[in-house]
């Protein structure tokens, strides 16, 4: 949980941000100049964890029932 959310406190900060329609300088969302790659290591972070993690609950689970099958054979 922590890989995932932890980009997004590096990329958007509050900061002072001007809105012309108000015309008034407010406290608001900033973001850095590196958003995009950010956005892509956020990608990349939320498709291969779940996926390694499914790897692994697949891996253990075969590694259970063949160890399970040679136990209960006579």
């Amino acid at each position: 949980i922590i890989a995932n959310t932890a980009p997004l406190y590096v990329v958007n900060r509050l900061g002072m941000k001007f809105y012309p329609d108000r015309n008034k300088t407010l406290i608001g969302m900033v973001s850095m100049g590196n958003k995009e790659t950010i956005e892509k290591v956020i990608y990349i972070i939320n498709v291969f964890i779940p996926f390694g993690a499914f790897m692994i609950i697949t891996i253990c689970t075969v590694l259970l029932v063949f160890k399970l099958r040679s136990k209960t054979k006579w």
